[in-house]
């Protein structure tokens, strides 16, 4: 999962920044700028793309197309456990 460079230029204070400790504890200032930020995502993506690795991006609602990647994670659950019967 990776955001769009328009999602990091409207959200990488309020949102991106703010909420980098929700899952990992980060005790130290954010040093990447928010240039350094979208060529990571950019990167990111086209390596996902180049390996044919599912890529799930944030464009503009962060709670509405969080739902696509737990449709995703579902749906091969349920398929794994297809193939396990």
């Amino acid at each position: 999962m990776g955001f769009s460079t328009t999602y990091i230029q409207q959200n990488f204070q309020s949102n991106l920044i703010q909420h980098r400790n929700a899952i990992e504890t980060r005790t130290y200032p954010e040093e990447r700028t928010i240039s350094d930020y979208i060529l990571e995502h950019d990167e990111f993506r086209e390596k996902c793309l180049a390996s044919d690795v599912p890529y799930f991006e944030i464009k503009e609602n962060y709670e509405d197309e969080i739902l696509k990647v737990y449709d995703y994670i579902e749906g091969e659950k349920e398929r794994i456990a297809s193939e396990n019967r």
